[in-house]
């Protein structure tokens, strides 16, 4: 736990006038003597002052950042606070029999008319997938009363399965799961007005198809007429037959705010996009390429993207801007990734990366330069993870473009707020690079140190020297993990495959 400052570090704010320990002292101005004289300064001083302005309002937004992130800790220290109050609550003091007697023969009808007359009790509700404990009737008689006793209230659905998995039965079994599972989808549709968030992830496939007859339109269609829908997770809309575009589009795409979809192609992700102009965050998982023509796209309200690739998404980082992205996940799990598959991501990067803070890219196929122009592209980023699972992005160069420069006038790095960083890989990553990069940045001559928390994961075997070194960084504060195939005691030791720049390691390993 911090420790408590003590009274002599209390003074009084010139600012605030409150009681609280100092604050940090300011960047100090160079400047001085020009304020005291009454002369016009040099066009080369008036350039450095603009400058020194431009770090004091850098400053501030970095202050500003740091008292939003500090409130939210607040806020969960309190919850935490709370948590533990229930800890020792006098309640708990009760004997488990006690409770028991007194909920059964003292409260029992009072606290039943209670919990049936309060809608909020039973706005939320989960349905399991297939269940065989209740015929069918039972359970959409029982559903029926729960969504009834909800009142007006907004409802949350969710599905969910059970532990032996729709995969696993035996084809009677999958057909009566299927049926029970599309009893209850067609059970909940007519609540759909007072839907808030369904999550439909564990549904069969097969007990979202269309009605019955082939003249009826799909019972998806009632989907439209879903108002207060603003949060949808959905995993299967192609196998479903979901339109996302044109006039027998389900969805009321125009309302969500959260979505996550798969099973669809690009062409969906874009459609989504365009109708969906009010949402913050989304999540696609592309299983097929595009196929039709699309118009460019600003979306000004998306702040987290998050794609899982399996096929070409060419089309939506060609066609796609979103001006207010803050994060940004792009994962290629298929063992058929191809280039293809992040083509133009840079462009789309470099369209809308300007607010970006946390960057995933796992499994990329970027080269080390490509990869530089979007680090180039995100110049607010704080947080960083790479998993070099298809292709190398982190290279010696790279490392060179995030080492801050020991001359003042020279360039500042690449993402200079970088805070955290979790690289998996690093097979063409040299320990003395890193340990350079992380140098610079730790050891700050003036302004705070930003870099916080490394975990490196070699996909290669290191030597215990070079281990060694990267840990001695912890001295300087920063919160460091490193893993590797193995740790050898010598470079060149049976079964090894150190990289060449770890060689010597020994002899370079300087005070840290």
């Amino acid at each position: 736990m911090p420790t408590e400052p003590s009274d002599s570090m209390i003074t009084e704010c010139i600012d605030c006038h409150e009681i609280h320990p100092p604050r940090t002292e300011p960047i100090p101005s160079p400047f001085r003597s020009l304020a005291t004289l009454e002369i016009s300064p040099t066009p080369a001083q008036t350039a450095a002052v603009r400058q020194f302005i431009r770090e004091i309002d850098a400053e501030v937004v970095r202050q500003e950042l740091a008292i939003v992130r500090l409130r939210c800790e607040v806020a969960e220290l309190r919850r935490r606070a709370e948590q533990h109050e229930a800890i020792i609550a006098p309640v708990r003091r009760i004997p488990p029999e006690m409770i028991a007697e007194i909920f059964l023969q003292r409260f029992p009808a009072e606290w039943r008319n209670i919990s049936l007359s309060t809608p909020r009790l039973w706005c939320s509700l989960s349905l399991q997938c297939g269940a065989k404990r209740l015929h069918n009737d039972s359970a959409r008689a029982l559903c029926i009363l729960w969504l009834k006793r909800a009142g007006s209230l907004p409802l949350s659905i969710r599905f969910y399965r059970s532990s032996w998995g729709f995969e696993s039965q035996s084809p009677r079994l999958a057909l009566e799961t299927i049926e029970r599972s599309r009893d209850l989808v067609k059970t909940i549709l007519p609540y759909s007005n007072r839907w808030r968030f369904i999550d439909l992830q564990n549904l069969p496939p097969s007990s979202m198809t269309a009605a019955p007859t082939p003249s009826q339109s799909s019972h998806w269609a009632k989907l439209q007429v879903a108002p207060k829908l603003t949060q949808l997770s959905f995993d299967m809309i192609r196998t479903a037959n979901i339109v996302v575009q044109g006039e027998g589009h389900t969805f009321p795409w125009s309302n969500l705010t959260r979505i996550d979809v798969g099973d669809c192609s690009a062409d969906d992700c874009l459609g989504i996009l365009r109708q969906a102009l009010t949402a913050v965050a989304c999540r696609f998982a592309v299983t097929k390429g595009s196929s039709l023509q699309h118009s460019s796209l600003v979306h000004s309200r998306l702040h987290t993207l998050e794609i899982h690739v399996h096929a070409s998404l060419q089309p939506l980082w060609t066609h796609l801007t979103c001006s207010a992205l803050s994060t940004l996940f792009v994962q290629a799990r298929s063992h058929h990734v191809v280039p293809s598959f992040f083509q133009s991501l840079p462009d789309f990067i470099a369209r809308s990366g300007s607010n970006v803070k946390d960057l995933t890219l796992d499994g990329s196929t970027l080269s080390d330069h490509q990869f530089m122009a979007c680090l180039g592209d995100v110049p607010q980023l704080q947080r960083l993870r790479v998993s070099e699972d298809a292709s190398v992005q982190f290279t010696s160069q790279v490392w060179e473009s995030l080492t801050r420069a020991e001359t003042e006038n020279s360039p500042p790095p690449l993402i200079p707020l970088l805070e955290s960083l979790h690289l998996s890989g690093a097979q063409e990553s040299g320990h003395q690079a890193i340990v350079r990069m992380l140098k610079s940045r730790l050891q700050v001559a003036t302004g705070p140190v930003e870099l916080k928390r490394l975990r490196l994961v070699f996909y290669r075997n290191i030597t215990e020297s070079a281990e060694r070194r990267l840990l001695k960084l912890r001295k300087l504060g920063l919160d460091i993990d490193v893993d590797a195939d193995s740790v050898d005691d010598e470079v060149g030791g049976s079964g090894t495959s150190a990289s060449a720049s770890d060689e010597g390691d020994v002899d370079d390993e300087r005070d840290i």
